[in-house]
């Protein structure tokens, strides 16, 4: 749960943040363009308008004092009328000397006695009072070029960072919800909620062609987990009702032939016979199933480990069909078994498993078949895979049932009479697939059921 709050916060904070930048980024834009403006202007305006007016200037046509040091740059200040409103103290003698009588005149004394001097003018307009400021040309030059500058600062400024930025928050978006979606999927199954469907945000997310799909792979499996976990619960659930009937089936009957012998029920030495034989019979049953049942677990436990090496399944088979001959002719079944495996195939797995695949299979070709009903077992090779498969010509199982005849403790018929608990196919199935091969039902052309078993050689 901490890990998960955790998370939570994390991807809360990476909102934020990615929803903070753009904003960031606008504003800093913002500021830095009022800046670039700010600090430049253009010779044409002049200081016609009051807010290209810097303070000194406008303290100096106010008639306040004013310091040189706060007029670097400016060389001279200069009404309509010739009359000097600003200039340097160590200037002001020579300039002084100098005669005219208007703003022209001043400019022209000043370039003919600065010759080396760059200097411009630029003309103020400042409430009914004109003239004009006359300024060495770097003053505003480096202005010009600090507007320049913070333009290009600027444009470098949006394509590299605001423009990224934005991309990315709008791409992002979607991506968080879904990680939302998924951390609060996460904490809901961990609390044992399976019943709330995990769903992919629709977004830009989705219609991307070639990127960012993994997400919505994983949002899908996550999905799929969920429903395997739910369906998982609900098979233990019903796990564990067949495996409560199948043993108390037996036991009941047990405790009602003891209770029976126990209150004089038998009334002589054959009927107590009889008893206890069915007492016998009932207890090997319960111990078959509860056996099954131990092998079962095993089977689906880290703990199993197959025995693999190399053997011949031509022998093996020969031997299982010797032994199934054998039991046909007791069963009343009419047995045919063919073959055309090499004598030397050879393949690699645990022949004690695969031996009991084959017997189980056999063993329920019998249950569900009648007296003369035929059992065929056929084997052949097929490209590098060994085909053996089991047939019958008995009832077979009806198309409603065949997609789950291979799951735990299920059985195609309802009745409770037969003596298997329904796992033996799906131990069949774990064990062939632990080899690497196949197992998989088809319907047999004598009427009854197949069962169709593909094994890798060598």
């Amino acid at each position: 749960m901490r890990i998960s709050m955790t998370l939570n916060k994390r991807i809360k904070f990476l909102a934020a943040t990615i929803l903070f930048l753009p904003l960031t980024a606008l504003l800093m834009t913002a500021v830095s363009f009022s800046i670039s403006w700010t600090m430049g202007w253009k010779d044409s305006e002049g200081l016609s308008v009051p807010r290209f007016l810097h303070a000194p200037l406008l303290s100096a046509l106010r008639g306040e004092e004013v310091r040189d040091s706060k007029f670097a740059g400016i060389v001279m200040v200069v009404d309509d009328e010739g009359q000097i409103i600003y200039a340097p103290q160590k200037a002001r003698k020579e300039i002084d000397n100098m005669n005219w009588t208007s703003m022209e005149d001043a400019y022209t004394a000043l370039m003919t006695n600065l010759p080396n001097i760059p200097i411009n003018m630029i003309v103020y307009n400042y409430q009914g009072r004109s003239g004009v400021v006359i300024y060495l040309e770097h003053f505003f030059a480096g202005r010009k070029l600090f507007r320049t500058s913070a333009l290009i600062i600027f444009s470098m400024y949006f394509g590299l960072i605001v423009l990224p930025v934005l991309l990315m928050s709008i791409i992002a978006r979607p991506m968080l919800r879904s990680f939302l979606a998924l951390e609060t999927a996460a904490v809901e199954i961990g609390r044992g909620n399976l019943d709330t469907p995990i769903q992919m945000i629709p977004g830009r997310l989705g219609r991307n062609k070639h990127g960012l799909n993994e997400l919505q792979s994983l949002v899908k499996a996550f999905e799929q987990m969920r429903v395997e976990l739910k369906e998982n619960h609900e098979n233990q659930g019903r796990i564990m009702m067949a495996i409560s009937h199948d043993l108390k089936t037996p036991l009941t009957l047990i405790k009602g032939y003891v209770e029976a012998l126990k209150d004089g029920m038998a009334n002589n030495p054959q009927e107590v016979a009889e008893y206890a034989e069915i007492i016998h019979d009932r207890s090997m049953l319960l111990e078959e199933r509860i056996n099954d049942l131990i092998y079962f677990a095993k089977l689906r436990t880290s703990d199993w480990q197959a025995r693999f090496n190399e053997f011949s399944l031509t022998e093996m088979i020969d031997e299982a069909a010797e032994i199934f001959r054998n039991d046909s002719l007791i069963r009343k079944r009419e047995f045919i078994f063919n073959s055309t495996l090499n004598a030397d195939l050879m393949i690699r797995g645990d022949r004690k498993l695969l031996f009991q695949v084959f017997e189980n299979l056999f063993d329920n070709a019998c249950r569900y078949t009648t007296r003369n009903d035929k059992i065929v077992i056929t084997a052949g090779l097929s490209d590098s895979t060994a085909k053996v498969t089991f047939e019958d010509s008995g009832k077979g199982i009806g198309k409603e049932h065949q997609a789950q005849i291979f799951d735990s403790f299920y059985r195609a018929d309802s009745g409770r009479n037969t003596r298997g608990i329904g796992i033996g196919l799906t131990s069949a199935k774990t064990i062939i697939e632990n080899h690497g091969g196949s197992i998989y039902y088809a319907d047999s052309d004598l009427g009854g059921a197949g069962f169709v078993i593909e094994l890798p050689i060598i």
